[in-house]
């Protein structure tokens, strides 16, 4: 007779999905790092996907930009040296 084999499994916790409180941003035409206008540090090697509503520009550079892509959402991994910075209108 063979002994019997027992498996254990520990539960499952799932963590509910919080959505982030929305956000007002104003940089009246100026690059800023979104980072620094958020409540919450962005944690390196973690991706962030940000909706706007309204218009703005996004860049991702280790220094203030000069130009970047009009668009209302922006998937981002935070990485070291880089920063995501975001320009809003006048």
């Amino acid at each position: 007779m063979e002994p019997e084999e027992v498996l254990e499994q520990e539960p499952v916790v799932e963590e509910p999905v919080v959505e982030p409180e929305p956000v007002q941003i104003y940089t009246k035409g100026k690059w800023e790092e979104l980072e620094f206008l958020m409540p919450r540090e962005m944690e390196v090697g973690k991706t962030y996907h940000i909706v706007v509503k309204g218009h703005c520009q996004f860049a991702v550079s280790a220094e203030k930009p000069t130009a970047g892509i009009a668009t209302n959402e922006i998937t981002f991994t935070k990485q070291d040296g880089l920063k995501l910075w975001i320009k809003t209108g006048e």
